[in-house]
């Protein structure tokens, strides 16, 4: 049996994180990332659902989520999963848009399935340097290549309806600055100055996803930097607006893919390191 290996390494000079699944057998539950998600299937075979739509993810296919895009992956067969990815925050996509194409507008990607053999020798390349802790000229440059292409090809700069984005900012605002407090729909109502409905109905529609998953998936994402800077995880799950540690240490794994612990483990290994 091949041993399952999960690595995570985040590069300081790009501001990216690099991912490395091998020989895993996971099913990733529904969930969002506040960031793009650029991975590649190295080897497997997935049922892949993003936005309510279906897609069989194979060898050497290119998946791309845009952040809160809502998505899960399922496995078909016995199959181990071996995938690569690169994560890249919204503020460090949107000032590569703008370097490389001059647009502030949200970058999209409009397809969240392909197959581009030089595109995914590309990034298999670029994954493997950051995971590497590569320091050179190559790696600084094929980033912008990878981003270059992806945007050219793949993807659209988005403009949304004000006050649709207005009103889901000022939720989403709430939300984030309130997000260890027990947070109620009705007064997210109140924050949004609309009814309750219709604030699921127009927060959904703009972010893929309910104002509960969007609170619950926050935060695990702020648990996730606690968790680097080597923070009890019991007290990151209390910290974080859990009230059960098992429900936090569940969802985090079927959200990122590893424990907490593991999570927690990768990063302390680094700074040892580093030391």
């Amino acid at each position: 049996m091949i041993k399952e290996e999960r690595k995570i390494v985040y590069d300081e000079e790009l501001q990216i994180e690099a991912v490395s699944f091998n020989g895993v057998h996971q099913q990733f539950a529904k969930h969002f990332h506040d960031y793009y998600v650029i991975g590649i299937m190295k080897k497997g075979n997935r049922k892949f659902i993003c936005n309510s739509k279906n897609y069989n993810i194979q060898t050497n296919n290119i998946i791309l989520i845009n952040p809160n895009d809502y998505h899960e992956c399922i496995d078909i067969g016995q199959n181990s999963l071996d995938y690569e990815a690169i994560h890249i925050s919204k503020e460090i996509m949107t000032n590569l848009a703008n370097e490389i194409f001059k647009s502030k507008d949200m970058v999209i990607f409009n397809k969240n399935v392909i197959s581009d053999d030089t595109l995914l020798k590309e990034i298999e390349i670029l994954t493997n340097l950051v995971i590497s802790n590569d320091k050179t000229l190559e790696k600084e440059e094929l980033f912008y290549i990878v981003i270059k292409d992806l945007l050219e090809n793949y993807a659209a700069f988005k403009t949304t309806d004000e006050n649709i984005m207005l009103k889901t900012k000022e939720v989403c605002d709430y939300i984030e600055n309130n997000y260890t407090d027990n947070i109620t729909l009705d007064k997210l109502a109140k924050v949004g100055a609309i009814s309750k409905y219709h604030l699921i109905r127009l927060f959904t529609k703009e972010k893929g996803i309910t104002p509960y998953k969007y609170l619950e998936l926050y935060r695990i994402n702020q648990a996730k930097n606690q968790l680097q800077e080597n923070n009890s995880i019991l007290d990151i799950s209390i910290q974080c607006g859990f009230s059960d540690q098992s429900h936090f240490t569940n969802l985090f794994k079927e959200t990122i893919g590893i424990t907490p612990k593991q999570y927690k483990k990768i990063f302390e290994e680094r700074n040892s390191n580093n030391e």
